[in-house]
């Protein structure tokens, strides 16, 4: 049984047009921070991820360069998917 796809409408801007969307954008994801008393930087929590992700790339690469031995880095690997 087939079905059918959802159909989609073209994007409609209001009566100022496409010219006045980012400027009303902005406008918006502003008061959305003032309000919410955020800054638009990133916080402690998304500069810790950074460095864990980055931890973690720099790590593998450095396993990859140095571990000869393929059962060690396959056993690693596993424990750290499970």
């Amino acid at each position: 049984m087939e079905t059918a796809l959802p159909t989609t409408r073209p994007v409609r801007f209001g009566k100022g047009g496409p010219e006045t969307f980012y400027p009303t954008l902005r406008r918006r994801v502003d008061a959305f921070f003032q309000e919410k008393r955020r800054t638009s930087y990133a916080n402690g929590m998304m500069w810790a991820k950074v460095v864990m992700y980055f931890g973690l790339w720099v790590g593998s690469y450095v396993a990859l360069l140095l571990i000869t031995d393929a059962l060690p880095a396959t056993a690693f690997a596993w424990i750290l998917a499970s």
